[in-house]
Formats: C-alpha cells, structure tokens, sequence
C-alpha cells in the first residue's frame, strides 16, 4: 500500500478512536449537573468574522495585550467549518468564582482545561483576548493575523490534532519574526516536538504509557535550549469523564492537573506590566 494511503488510514482510525468520529462511553466518575449548558461555538468563515464579534479593548500601546488560543482536538477544519468560541463573553463563565476549584474542575470536566486557562487569563489580565478554536493551521493564522498587535503576548494551546495546529502557527510566527511567550502541547498527535526558537517556553502534557493506540507526543525538544524552556510532563491515568478506548488521550484534557501546570508554569510567569501578579499590595 502506499504510504499516503497509510497516513490516511492512520488519521481515519485515530479520529474515530479519540471520538472525533464516534461516540464513546461517558465515564459517571464526577456527579452529572444538573444545570450545565454546552459552551456555545459559533461557526465563522473569516477571520474578519472573529475579530468583529471581539470586544474593543482600551489598551496602552507602550503594554500591548495577551493574546490566548486554545486549539480543539479532533480532525481540523477548515473555514468552510471552522468555529470559535470567547470564554469570557459568555455569561455562565462570567459567574464562576475561578477560587471554587469544584467550579473550576466541573469547567474541564464538561469542556476543556483549555476552557479554565482562557478563563484564569481573562481574569488576571483585563486587556486579553481569548479564543477557544475549532480549525486548521490555516484558519488560526489567519485568525491572529487580523487580531496580533505590536508588543501583544501570544500563548498558544492545543490538544491532539490541536498541538500540531499550535505547533505550525508558531512555525508561521518563526517566519514571520514575531515571538511567542508560551507553546502548550496537550497530548498532541503528528507534531514533531522541535520547538521553534521564537518560543519563549514551552510545556507537553502527555500520558504514560507501554501500549496505547492513541498515543500522544511523549518528548520535546527545543531548537534554542538557552531560549526556550521546554519540558515534558506525565500526567498518569488522567481524570475525565470519558471511558474506553483511547479514554487517557482524552481525558488528559480534563484532568486538573494539567490546567494548574498551565496556571503555576505560564500565567503566573508572565511578565506584563498590568498583571495583578507583578502590582504591589495595597
């Protein structure tokens, strides 16, 4: 067989069993709410489409502001089927006490740890713009490029076939000499794990294991290992409320430990001016 044919059963196989293609059994480790509603993603076909819907931010130019992506897994789509999604517009969201870690939890539960970064970034950095993503290499790009300022601060996120979208958009900003400040790989699948030098850190959350269909991106490495700091993470027989086959591959996108990792390694390192982290007590 040749070997395209075999990339393109690979890629058939790992979308159905990491149940972007079919549906898996919800683990009922973590009581059901009663009151929780799906986040509500909009289908959008331009990048102009997103950065309209956005809201006006009052910004300071000497500061700039943080820019957060967080990229789904599944098969990427392209405009034609791209959506996104603004944690912090959404009022649901915008009532959770982010100190109630049963709160924050039941976030990455039902949607994403993706979810509660943009979330934690939204509330300790006012001038930031966050944006979960359902769509390829392409469709993110382009997306930044309509919304990326001088001096704003990019953190990018992506779970399975997301990692590898982040991975290439940071590739893209390489090229285009403009630096990232964090690059989350979340058990990603085909990237190649050699962080580019424009990256100012990166993490890879991945699970531990001997034998598995599903597996993630175990190792990465930076190309510049004096600018960059990359590190690997394991995180075993993660939480989440999936069961079955290539369950750990998903649930590690629940599990609490990696949005905590993401909060103490990334956002409580930023150093931006109007951080409520760097600002003196009162």
């Amino acid at each position: 067989m040749p070997r395209h044919l075999n990339d393109v059963t690979l890629t058939w196989l790992l979308l159905m069993l990491s149940g972007t293609m079919s549906c898996q059994a919800v683990s009922s480790s973590l009581p059901l709410g009663t009151a929780w509603q799906a986040t509500p993603f909009k289908r959008v076909n331009t990048a102009a489409q997103v950065a309209a819907d956005l809201p006006a931010l009052n910004v300071p130019a000497p500061t700039g502001r943080i820019i957060f992506i967080g990229v789904h897994g599944g098969n990427p789509p392209t405009w034609d089927d791209a959506e996104w999604f603004d944690p912090q517009q959404w009022l649901p969201y915008q009532a959770i006490d982010l100190q109630d870690q049963r709160a924050v939890t039941e976030i990455a539960y039902r949607e994403s740890v993706m979810h509660v970064a943009a979330l934690q970034i939204g509330r300790h950095f006012p001038n930031s713009i966050t944006i979960m993503i359902r769509g390829d290499s392409q469709v993110v790009s382009d997306l930044l490029e309509a919304i990326y300022c001088v001096r704003d601060r990019i953190l990018l996120v992506g779970h399975s076939f997301g990692g590898q979208v982040v991975e290439e958009l940071a590739r893209d900003l390489k090229r285009r000499q403009i630096a990232v400040d964090a690059l989350v790989y979340i058990e990603s699948f085909w990237s190649n794990g050699s962080v580019p030098n424009n990256v100012k850190r990166a993490l890879n959350f991945y699970v531990p294991a001997s034998f598995t269909l599903c597996r993630g991106l175990e190792t990465i490495k930076a190309e510049d290992p004096i600018g960059t700091e990359a590190i690997n993470i394991a995180i075993p027989n993660p939480r989440g409320p999936y069961s079955g086959i290539c369950a750990e591959h998903r649930n590690i996108d629940s599990d609490p430990r990696v949005w905590k990792d993401i909060f103490d390694r990334i956002i409580t390192k930023i150093d931006f001016q109007q951080s409520i982290f760097n600002q003196p007590a009162s």
